[in-house]
């Protein structure tokens, strides 16, 4: 069960993974359903804690429900980097890549100031004539950025340099620039060639500040990181100029000692922290783009330095480390453990009658309950590498009809064996868990390609009656002996002189018009098909061979015109794949009969939904009746 609440620190398993605390691969099984089972099971019950904690669990996964550890079995590559992590000076979050090389040209973290355009007026009236800025107006880097733009390339870019000037210093008015003075106190030398470039220009050397409630000229400021070398090579990066950005493991190195590490995260009562906190603990501790603005040099990726840092740290700190997480999970949220410990028989008892916890004492994962049911999807799924839609009858391979690839399968004229179905699956941890079964290929499949009934599908095995069924419950193995016995009814009903109700008078014979075969039809006597209600009428296990089992059909006929014993050899086969209770078929019958034959087969009129269907039952054997002798006769 995961924990709903957060502490700094906490991570999760896709990040657990990056930095090394967990891995891919568990050791007691190749199996690559179970492997990924058994990690995406302790995943899931671990959720958002510390790095300890996904490393032991991981630790305890890897030897399967059979096996356990000691304490010092579980100090391993996984928990040792854990337990770098635990110092809070490993900290995942958004960094630039320190990997990353730099071109070495205008490397610069300042200001771009952008002077406004200067307007030029003449007032004819009083010989006036004055410089001002304009409002909102500024010089673009490239011509053509207007569609009025008469200058060339050259020219915005002279133009450009004319109105820019960096500093670290932040201004506003522009007036104030080309008449102040920098932040060491000396005119603006770059803004004093402005200047003197419109006076110049316009012959004109006085300046006039308008100001206006509501519009006054400013100057526009960027921040510039300066000119990259590469800037026209889309194949290089540079980590000053274009801000590549990764998210990982870091280590930051102290700004006053390049010998000591920052501390990102601190454990504690108060490290309570909302979810999706620890996503980016470098930005969240050490403010917002922290590190995105860390120098280079400062920068160290976890992945570069893990392998080796991992063995200077001492065994006994990552021992306890180990015990505390050992304490956590024995406590975890939820009310119940998630480590089982054997006790070591040998150590003393404690005040509480318990074994003390010694070097001996081992520790096992004790979420493995899905194991037994995985092991019967698997089963399932891998049985007898048999494919969907797989056609197998006894009759045909008896006969040795085969397909192109020289398979045994039930021919497409016959189509009275079994079809191989999948009835239920589902996606687990990147991978399909189903269940098979065989179902019969009559009323489930469709007709081939190139067969005349190219698309049809194929009915279910059925018996021919009449559509009064089940009013009148005769059945007939042909639908010609069906019509045969409905043309008798017809000419002895017409010798006997029966006439239908509300029948046509014969004037010339003096009498009601005799039945016909039409009339009989009318009544209930047209020739109808006779089969099981349900499409999926039986099913039989996976690892059942249809080879060697009766076809569905002749299950079928065994059911409906055989003897009690043909009954009992169907209902044996029938009840080897009893239904389970979350199959989806049979909802009417309830759970505690549905091993029972006779309260699952019923039959209708195929293709006529209103049909009333019937419970097939065992048949019951005729008592015949035996002569008594007399006594003297048995002398």
């Amino acid at each position: 069960m995961r924990r709903k609440a957060e502490r700094k620190g906490y991570t999760y398993w896709d990040l657990a993974l990056k930095a090394g605390a967990v891995g891919t691969e568990i050791t007691y099984t190749d199996d690559a359903v179970k492997r990924d089972h058994a990690i995406g099971k302790t995943r899931e019950q671990m959720g958002a804690c510390y790095p300890m904690d996904l490393a032991v669990a991981y630790s305890l996964a890897c030897v399967g429900p059979a096996g356990s550890l000691t304490i010092n079995g579980l100090v391993n590559e996984y928990t040792r980097k854990a337990t770098l992590m635990m110092t809070g000076k490993v900290g995942y979050g958004t960094c630039s890549n320190p990997e990353t090389e730099s071109c070495g040209h205008d490397m610069v973290d300042t200001y771009l100031h952008i002077m406004p355009e200067v307007v030029y007026y003449e007032d004819e009236s009083t010989r006036t004539k004055y410089l001002r800025f304009s409002r909102g107006n500024y010089p673009r880097q490239y011509a053509g950025t207007t569609p009025y733009c008469t200058m060339t390339d050259e020219e915005a870019e002279q133009r450009w340099q004319l109105h820019t000037f960096r500093s670290d210093e932040q201004y506003t008015c522009p007036y104030e620039v080309i008449f102040g003075v920098d932040e060491n106190g000396n005119p603006h030398e770059k803004m004093s060639a402005f200047r003197k470039h419109y006076e110049e220009k316009y012959d004109c050397k006085v300046w006039k500040h308008e100001v206006s409630s509501s519009h006054t000229a400013s100057i526009e400021t960027r921040h510039t990181k300066g000119t990259c070398l590469w800037e026209d090579d889309r194949e290089k990066t540079c980590f000053h100029h274009d801000n590549d950005t990764i998210e990982d493991w870091f280590l930051i190195k102290d700004e006053d000692d390049p010998n000591q590490f920052v501390t990102i995260w601190k454990s504690g009562k108060h490290s309570g922290t909302h979810s999706g906190w620890n996503r980016d603990q470098i930005s969240n501790s050490l403010g917002w783009g922290y590190g995105m603005n860390v120098p280079r040099e400062r920068l160290i990726l976890f992945s570069t330095v893990a392998r080796n840092l991992t063995h200077q740290i001492p065994e006994k700190e990552v021992i306890k480390q180990v015990r505390k997480s050992l304490a956590r999970m024995v406590k975890w949220a939820g009310g119940r453990s998630l480590v089982e410990i054997i006790d070591d028989e040998t150590a003393p008892l404690t005040k509480y009658g318990k074994h003390k916890r010694t070097i001996r004492t081992q520790y096992k994962w004790s979420d493995w309950s899905w194991v037994a049911d995985l092991d019967a999807f698997v089963q399932d799924t891998r049985s007898k590498g048999r494919k969907v839609g797989d056609r197998v009858c006894s009759k045909c391979y008896s006969e040795g009809v085969t397909d192109a690839y020289g398979n045994h399968i039930c021919h497409t004229d016959c189509n009275e064996g079994w079809l191989y179905d999948k009835y239920e699956s589902k996606e687990s941890y990147g991978h399909e868990i189903a269940k098979f079964r065989w179902i019969p290929i009559m009323g489930n499949d469709q007709y081939p390609v190139g067969h005349p009934k190219e698309g049809k599908r194929i009915p279910r095995p059925h018996l021919f009656g009449y559509s009064s069924w089940p009013e009148m419950r005769l059945l007939f193995d042909a639908p010609e002996k069906a019509d045969a016995a409905s043309a008798m009814l017809v000419r002895a009903s017409q010798q006997l002189g029966a006439t239908v109700v509300n029948g046509k008078y014969d004037a010339q014979q003096q009498g009601r018009v005799q039945p016909t075969s039409e009339d009989l039809k009318e009544i209930g006597l047209s020739v109808a098909r006779i089969g099981p209600s349900d499409r999926v009428w039986a099913t039989l296990t996976p690892d059942t061979e249809p080879e060697t089992t009766m076809t569905a059909k002749q299950m079928f006929v065994k059911l409906m015109r055989g003897s009690p014993s043909d009954w009992d050899d169907a209902k044996k086969l029938f009840e080897s794949c009893l239904l389970k209770d979350n199959e989806r078929y049979a909802p009417s019958v309830p759970y505690s009969r549905r091993g029972d034959m006779e309260s699952r087969f019923r039959v209708k009129v195929i293709g006529d939904r209103n049909s009333d269907s019937v419970y097939v039952k065992r048949p019951s054997v005729v008592e015949q009746e035996v002569e008594k002798l007399a006594a003297e006769e048995l002398v």
